[in-house]
């Protein structure tokens, strides 16, 4: 199994919420196993939300990067994301 880890920071926090929900709405998606977002609740926090997604495989991490509907969510976020992290690791 893969997970895949993405953290994202905004200026916008309205628009974070918009984006959460919009990757949430990826969890459908034939090779995605698991999708969590869950938004930060801590005055401390550098980000606004985490996205964490189980794959069976790395082909299926690349299908799903590749995926049209992840493409298109993906510009979305773009436009007004600040910072991005993200890890890929086995387990």
């Amino acid at each position: 199994m893969i997970k895949h880890i993405v953290i994202h920071k905004y200026d916008d926090k309205e628009y974070a919420k918009e984006m959460a929900k919009a990757l949430q709405s990826l969890e459908d998606l034939p090779m995605v196993k698991n999708l969590s977002v869950k938004l930060s609740e801590g005055m401390s926090s550098d980000s606004e939300y985490v996205l964490m997604i189980d794959f069976e495989n790395l082909q299926d991490l690349e299908e799903y990067r590749t995926h049209p509907r992840h493409m298109a969510v993906a510009d979305k976020i773009k436009i007004k994301r600040t910072q991005r992290s993200c890890v890929d690791y086995s387990y």
